[in-house]
């Protein structure tokens, strides 16, 4: 891990290469990551079952609660709203039919409401670490990933954390570095903040290849930044890293793109042999004219080199 202190200051290059498929996927997940089919009614992940409750004496309220759920299933959410809101005015503290209600409206885009009712059901029971997960994936979802983050790390603090808890929050780390990378500035601090949430993500999810992939960009540019500075000793520093990422990726995901990349680094470190195996590879997929170009530099080295 290089010293954040040395970190430059400087106006950021963008130069993410995502495909247009990636970005619809990532906006699809942003927008459904935690919606799923669970005991029979679409509501987050990892969501206490909402199920009829069974009971030897079913009485009214029981009654509502299982028609709001049917109405929900059918689609039918305004009207199990208006059964859910009689139902938590008439038993302010009964935890299902908030969590219900909060459900209902987060399904029509009622976000301020359904957090409102998450929020009582923390109140009502503040050591369930699903309630907390619940909320902070709804601040996820609108993109408040401070929030998000802070909500979530109640929930672990109150259970280890399972593999779907790991990867969601590995996610919404990523999200909240992302969203600082495509500021049009970044400072130390930001750089800083980038790294540590990407650390975090790949901590909780060590397979989470858009953090390893972001990760290897910032590195790469910041030694690009230092190069520029005519600092050697601290590019190679950052190449090194970046390299390092880099792999990473292609060991998660062999057709990943980032072979030209890796190239490129392992020719800023004068590692001439890697840098002609990784472009060899990357140019039997592709006829990239930069790639050509730098494949016959990389010749041109290790003729030298002889």
């Amino acid at each position: 891990m290089p010293k954040l202190a040395s970190l430059p200051n400087v106006k950021k290059v963008k130069f993410l290469e995502f495909t247009a498929d990636k970005e619809v996927e990532r906006q699809n997940i942003k927008n459904c990551l935690f919606l799923e089919k669970i005991m029979g009614i679409s509501c987050y992940q990892n969501l206490s079952p909402i199920v009829p409750l069974k009971t030897k004496k079913a009485n009214a309220s029981v009654e509502g609660l299982q028609k709001a759920i049917e109405l929900i299933n059918k689609g039918r959410i305004e009207e199990a709203i208006r059964i859910l809101k009689k139902l938590v005015s008439d038993k302010p503290k009964w935890v299902e039919a908030h969590r219900t209600l909060a459900v209902a409206f987060h399904k029509i885009g009622e976000i301020e409401a359904a957090i409102k009712e998450f929020e009582v059901v923390i109140e009502l029971e503040p050591k369930n670490p699903e309630n907390y997960f619940n909320l902070g994936m709804v601040y996820h979802s609108i993109e408040k990933n401070n929030l998000a983050i802070s909500t979530l790390e109640r929930a672990a603090q109150l259970e280890t954390l399972g593999p779907k808890y790991k990867k969601h929050l590995s996610e919404i780390y990523y999200s909240r570095a992302f969203a600082r990378y495509s500021s049009i500035e970044v400072s130390q601090e930001s750089w800083r903040e980038m790294i540590s949430d990407l650390e975090k993500a790949i901590e909780f999810d060590p397979k989470n290849e858009d953090a390893h992939q972001l990760l290897a960009y910032i590195y790469d540019e910041i030694a690009n930044e230092w190069r520029d500075q005519k600092d050697d000793t601290q590019a190679r520093l950052y190449y090194e890293l970046a390299g390092s990422e880099y792999l990473k990726v292609l060991e998660l995901n062999p057709k990943s793109k980032v072979e030209f990349r890796l190239a490129k680094v392992c020719f800023n470190l004068g590692k001439y042999q890697l840098s002609h195996k990784y472009l060899s590879q990357y140019l039997k997929r592709s006829h990239d004219p930069e790639a050509q170009k730098l494949m016959q530099e990389i010749e041109v080295r290790l003729k030298e080199k002889k």
